[in-house]
């Protein structure tokens, strides 16, 4: 079940009414499955799940870019003179 919903495919733009209502034809007309409220449950854990995931993968990429950047810094700093040669 977690596969179900994609990061890639979720977006912070806001839902419109138009699609609302197309929603709720589509559901009335029955070719989308009303969810119950423990499957709602479910699916907001299992997207919250995925994305934590997410945030915590970028926010481990975004510290370990700034600890090489840091060191970086902090060789430079310590050996200004020095060339670094690969011959």
């Amino acid at each position: 079940m977690a596969g179900d919903v994609s990061l890639t495919k979720l977006s912070d733009a806001e839902i419109s009414v138009e699609e609302c209502n197309v929603f709720r034809e589509k559901v009335k007309a029955g070719l989308l499955k009303k969810l119950t409220i423990v499957e709602l449950e479910q699916k907001a854990e299992i997207l919250h799940e995925d994305i934590t995931k997410h945030n915590i993968a970028q926010e481990l990429q975004l510290l370990q870019n700034r600890i090489d950047r840091a060191n970086e810094k902090g060789w430079r700093d310590q050996y200004p003179f020095f060339c670094f040669s690969f011959w």
